[in-house]
């Protein structure tokens, strides 16, 4: 089974175009990911995970209504 994050963000009014520049930067998820990485894995967390690494999923948001 696969458990997917998906997080939400609002924008302050008038700024929508400028967090979706700065959150569609390749370079500050890549150092998300990194830093992720290096932290020791939550003990609660670690006990219910497959073992392995699994490959990044990346997925384009785009809203129908």
């Amino acid at each position: 089974m696969s458990v997917r994050l998906v997080i939400i963000t609002h924008a302050k009014p008038g700024k929508g175009t400028e967090l979706a520049q700065a959150m569609a930067d390749q370079a500050a998820l890549d150092a998300h990911a990194r830093l992720n990485a290096t932290r020791p894995p939550n003990p609660a967390l670690a006990a219910l995970r497959a073992d392995g690494v699994r490959p990044r999923e990346d997925y384009v948001y785009n809203r129908t209504r």
